[in-house]
């Protein structure tokens, strides 16, 4: 787990995680990225938990390429700017995944095109794919 602290001024990705069944939880994530590919947690494997952090002022907040298993809850995503998307969730064409988008304070963010960007790429139905964003508040965003 990586509990605690603050993670800013990276000049690319505040957290650039490439493990499974990882916790991230109680963390400040702030001024992190320097062009619009970069976030201030960028995941790319499976079983990733974050709650509890706040992500300010970053390029964009998160960024998920592979992860099967994101749970995303209790965070403030606030006034992150610059980034094609405030939460990008994607993952390979055939492949079961599960994101969990709940109970978080999404508002004032600035992306170049949208607040939540979901891209599953996945065309099969015999794969098992759950989707669920719930008891969220997402507002005053531009994208």
């Amino acid at each position: 787990a990586i509990r605690g602290g603050i993670v800013s001024n990276g000049i690319s990705h505040g957290i650039d995680i490439n493990l499974c069944n990882v916790s991230i939880q109680d963390m400040k994530i702030t001024q992190n990225g320097d062009s619009d590919e970069e976030y201030g947690v960028t995941l790319r494997y499976s079983d990733v938990k974050i709650s509890n952090c706040n992500f300010e002022e970053n390029m964009g907040a998160i960024w998920n390429e592979q992860s099967n298993g994101l749970h995303v809850s209790h965070c403030t995503i606030k006034a992150n700017k610059g980034a094609k998307h405030t939460i990008t969730l994607r993952k390979q064409l055939y492949k079961s995944f599960s994101w969990y988008i709940t109970d978080n304070d999404v508002t004032d963010n600035d992306p170049k095109l949208s607040t939540l960007h979901a891209y599953p790429q996945t065309a099969n139905s015999n794969y098992d794919r759950k989707f669920i964003i719930k008891d969220n508040n997402f507002e005053n965003n531009k994208g």
